[in-house]
Order: structure tokens, then C-alpha cells, then sequence
């Protein structure tokens, strides 16, 4: 009795395994799993299904906020996927908007880096600020990347008379320079001039730079404060020297310039107050205007203080300014 029944339990269970073995055959044939597979202890196996990586490129550097100095090498480096090869342009920033230069072409992609040289010379040295473009080829196809944000490069000018290291800069930038005054001061112990070049227009128009000295050496100073600065104070249509005060008196000194605004019949003027910090890297400024009414008869006076004084850290600023607003 016994027998009989490990027999049949015997045959149920090879039952069982047939049919469990027979329907992973099917469902695998007919596609309700992907995959059917049986391991043994010996061969430990795994299905590992690898996405498809894509090709890319990204520029790691000048990504933005770099200082080069023209005539001087810097690399261009990038990291790559999928790509044979690049070509780099240089972005270059001139009233409001880019230019492309082509720097090189057909560069191996898996290289990864490129040595480049920007010349101090026209237009290049009145341009405001660079980014770089790479684009990667692919099958037929273009991956574009771009520096994130602007890099800067800076000028050195060399020599021991800086009236003549002033007028030569001033000339290298504009051919039809005609005149040029300068300021010496001092940011952070570091000696430094505001270099004033004038063209030959009427009235003059007046381009204004920012040199710091190192050794025998001026270097021109380029940054986001500074650039807010000057763009400001050269919108203006009378002329003055910038003044160098110490506004805050924590022994750094403060670029405070000032100018005014005229218009045609019933337009009133403006007069605008600026003060560049150094330590801040921050344009402050204060304009007091008037304009008549839509009839032309009445004077209307307003008053603006740029919006990050109301920082609490730019209050001194912010009481200088101020003052201004009564005259």
C-alpha cells in the first residue's frame, strides 16, 4: 500500500514539473516574459540590460568668470561621448550681442582640450566679455555647448611712463582717440588708475577703463560691477573726472562720478550720481530728475536709488546718495 502511494505521489510531482517547465515555454514563446532562464549553482548568471548612453559634449572650461590675459595661452578643454570631432568658436560680446569667430576646425574630439592664443587687437580689445562654442559631430549630426556664462580677458600693458603706457592703451582701443586724462588711487594697497580716453566726436565721447598695477606691468581690469559702472557714467552727456573718496571709511576707495542729462524743449534734464565699489564689485547710483507735464507747464520731480541699497551692508552708500537728492 505504502508503494503505491510513493508511486503516485512520485508521478504527481513529475507531473507537476512537466507542466510548470512546459508553460515557461510558452509564456516565453508568446512574449508574457521577457526573459526564461534557469541557473545552476556552478554558473551564477545575471541579465543586465545597458541603456544606451548618448552622445554629448560639455565644455568644462572658460565656463564663465575666468580672467585670461591676451597674448597669452590658455587651454580650452571639454569632455566628450559619441563624438569625432569639434569645431570651436570664440563668442565675442560688442553692443548688446555675439559675435562668432571660428578659432579651429575638425579638432579629434577624444583630445579633449585645445591651446589658444587671443591677440590684443581690434575688435578684439573692445569687446566686453567672451564665451566659448563647441559644437561635436556625429553621423551627420551637430551637438552644440556653450560656456554657461562669460569669461573675461584682460590687458597687460609694460613700461615705466604711464602717460605713455595711458595714451598708447587709449589708442590701441580707439585709432580716433584724441585725448586721455587719468586718476591714480589706490584698491587694497594695490595701485591702480582710471584711464579716461577721448575720442575725436562732438560733443567727445568718453571710454572709460580701469587699470591695476603689478610690478612694471597695468592690467586692465574687467568684472560685472565695474562693466555696470562704466557702461552707466559714459551714457552721460557732460564730462567729468571720476573722484576717488573712501565713502564707507574702511580704508578702500570708492569711485564716485557724477554727470548730468539735458534734453529738447520740455523734456527737463537729469543729474545722476554713481559710486563704483571695489570691494563690493557693485555699481551704486542715484538719479534726480524733473520733466514737465504732458502740457508743458508744470515741472515734475523724481527721485531713484539703485535697488541694492536697500541692503542693509550698502547703507553708508545709500546715506551718501542721498544727499543728492535735494540739489
Amino acid at each position: 500500500m505504502n508503494k503505491k502511494i510513493s508511486t503516485a505521489v512520485g508521478i504527481l510531482i513529475i507531473v507537476l514539473v512537466i507542466t510548470i517547465f512546459a508553460g515557461g515555454i510558452l509564456a516565453y514563446q508568446n512574449g508574457w516574459i521577457s526573459k526564461f532562464y534557469i541557473s545552476t549553482p556552478a554558473e551564477e548568471k545575471s541579465l543586465i540590460t545597458a541603456e544606451e548612453v548618448v552622445p554629448f559634449i560639455k565644455i568644462i572650461s572658460p565656463n564663465g568668470g575666468e580672467n585670461w590675459v591676451f597674448n597669452t595661452t590658455n587651454d580650452i578643454s571639454w569632455e566628450s561621448y559619441g563624438i569625432d570631432a569639434v569645431s570651436i568658436n570664440l563668442m565675442v560680446y560688442y553692443d548688446g550681442d555675439y559675435d562668432f569667430m571660428v578659432i579651429a576646425d575638425g579638432i579629434p574630439a577624444n583630445i579633449g582640450k585645445y591651446s589658444y592664443q587671443i591677440k590684443s587687437q581690434l575688435p578684439l580689445t573692445t569687446a566686453e566679455k567672451f564665451k566659448i562654442q563647441i559644437i561635436g559631430y556625429n553621423n551627420g549630426s551637430k551637438i552644440t555647448d556653450e560656456s554657461d556664462k562669460d569669461f573675461y580677458v584682460r590687458e597687460v600693458i609694460s613700461g615705466n611712463n604711464v602717460q605713455e603706457i595711458v595714451g598708447d592703451f587709449c589708442h590701441n582701443r580707439n585709432k580716433s582717440i584724441k585725448s586721455f586724462s587719468l586718476v591714480n588711487f589706490e584698491v587694497n594697497k594695490e595701485q591702480s588708475v582710471l584711464v579716461i580716453c577721448n575720442d575725436n566726436s562732438v560733443p567727445p565721447q568718453s571710454q572709460i577703463y580701469f587699470l591695476k598695477q603689478q610690478g612694471d606691468s597695468y592690467v586692465l581690469i574687467e568684472s560685472e560691477g565695474l562693466d555696470a559702472f562704466l557702461t552707466f557714467i559714459q551714457s552721460w552727456r557732460t564730462e567729468s573726472t571720476p573722484e576717488i573718496i573712501d565713502i564707507d571709511n574702511d580704508g578702500i576707495q570708492e569711485i564716485l562720478a557724477e554727470g548730468s542729462n539735458w534734453g529738447g524743449p520740455c523734456t527737463g534734464h537729469s543729474d545722476y550720481f554713481a559710486i563704483y565699489s571695489p570691494k563690493y564689485d557693485e555699481l551704486f547710483y542715484t538719479e534726480n530728475s524733473s520733466q514737465f507735464d504732458s502740457q508743458c507747464q508744470n515741472l515734475i520731480y523724481s527721485f531713484y536709488l539703485s535697488p541694492n541699497l536697500q541692503n542693509i551692508e550698502y547703507q553708508a552708500f545709500k546715506l551718501y546718495l542721498e544727499k543728492f537728492k535735494s540739489q
